[in-house]
């Protein structure tokens, strides 16, 4: 509709009775990823956070072994929130204890906007 500007909105999830509406600046960002493994070490929750956008981006997840080899990877297609979370599943036997590495490429019209990697230890902590 013309003269009805697209304003996004972000729900503060501590306390569900703020809202905050914040225009995109610039190109979207992840903000945070945080991963923590399932005690059976061969799934892990990822939680994501990306800066506020109106063009849904798309985010391509990679988790290598200590070796370097992929062994778990999952694209999100066209994004709908800002903060979210997902489970992958590593495709080779866990090794516990062990440096893991993850790396996120934000990608919006099939051109990297943003990329953030992160090592973790393959390590079960009751949250």
């Amino acid at each position: 509709m013309p003269g009805i500007e697209k304003v996004p909105i972000v729900l503060d999830y501590e306390d569900m009775t703020r809202v905050r509406v914040i225009r995109e600046a610039g190109h979207v960002k992840i903000e945070a990823i945080d991963v923590y493994p399932y005690p059976d070490l061969k799934r892990l929750w990822v939680r994501i956070a990306l800066t506020p956008f109106d063009e849904k981006p798309s985010l391509d997840l990679e988790i290598f072994d200590p070796k370097g080899d992929l062994v778990s990877e999952m694209l999100v297609v066209e994004a709908m929130d800002y903060s979210f979370s997902v489970t992958m599943h590593l495709r080779k036997e866990p090794e516990p204890g062990e440096k893991y590495f993850l790396r996120a490429t934000l990608v919006r019209d099939q051109k990297e906007v943003d990329r953030l990697e992160k090592t973790f230890d393959l390590v079960f902590v009751d949250l």
